[in-house]
């Protein structure tokens, strides 16, 4: 896989899949399929594209997570809204996950590593915040 030579960025592949990696780069949630050559931003209807996080589903390769923040100086939720948003479609359409999470109020950070899956069935999605 290409090395990129951008600071700040998050990349994650699944073992299965390794010349499709996702990518991270603070304003972009991009794809590679293949193995870095080239790349294409998903962000797609996200609410915004600033984010730290990036991680994918443990046993779909399509599935990635992303926890976005509302911009590079407001690092906390849009809306003060704690969301993961799912792709179910290697990034083209994303889909908010926010049972159990705090809709209202909410000014934390999920940094850059605090973001983890598991390989069970179901894939468990983890992450901590800057405010515990």
């Amino acid at each position: 896989m290409r090395t990129w030579g951008i600071a700040c960025i998050a990349s994650r592949c699944i073992a299965s899949r390794p010349d499709v990696p996702y990518m991270q780069k603070h304003w972009d949630i991009m794809r590679s399929d293949n193995a870095g050559d080239q790349w294409s931003e998903v962000s797609g209807n996200l609410p915004t594209d600033f984010s730290f996080p990036i991680d994918v589903h443990a046993h779909e390769p399509e599935t990635i997570y992303v926890v976005p923040i509302a911009s590079d100086s407001l690092h906390y939720p849009p809306d003060g809204k704690l969301r993961v948003y799912r792709s179910k479609t290697g990034g083209n359409e994303w889909e908010a996950l926010t049972k159990g999470l705090p809709q209202k109020d909410c000014y934390v950070n999920v940094l850059r590593d605090a973001m983890a899956v598991d390989q069970l069935d179901p894939c468990g999605v983890y992450f901590g915040t800057t405010g515990g």
